[in-house]
């Protein structure tokens, strides 16, 4: 009788992603600089955001600090975009946008003429 001899090998592969994703569109130069609008003190800034993608193929989670259009006061505001994957990684994208207060001066010329009369 004839022998049969079964042989079975089991492979196991594990792939771990450990590349984080990338920002294909660019954080805005930085800092990004607004002047407030004329009888404020803040501005109403639109920017582009950035947009992020991932090797494994699945569009990685972005959340952000502020969406556009946001107002902001006068000073300097840090905007922040963070990028994670499925596997956890993650990428941040940042800049700064200054908002440059708007000065307007006024002069009023009084011109009165008083008399001793007047008084």
């Amino acid at each position: 009788m004839p022998s049969v001899f079964l042989l079975f090998f089991f492979y196991f592969v594990h792939i771990e992603d450990v590349s984080p994703p990338t920002f294909n569109v660019p954080c805005p130069a930085s800092p990004l600089q607004v002047y407030a609008e004329l009888g404020l003190f803040s501005a109403k800034v639109i920017w582009n955001e950035p947009a992020a993608t991932d090797n494994s193929g699945v569009p990685p989670t972005v959340t952000s600090s502020h969406q556009p259009p946001e107002r902001f006061n006068q000073g300097s505001h840090v905007i922040i975009y963070t990028a994670e994957d499925q596997s956890a990684n993650k990428a941040t994208c940042s800049f700064t946008i200054k908002v440059i207060g708007n000065t307007m001066f006024i002069y009023f010329v009084f011109r009165t003429a008083v008399s001793w009369d007047d008084l």
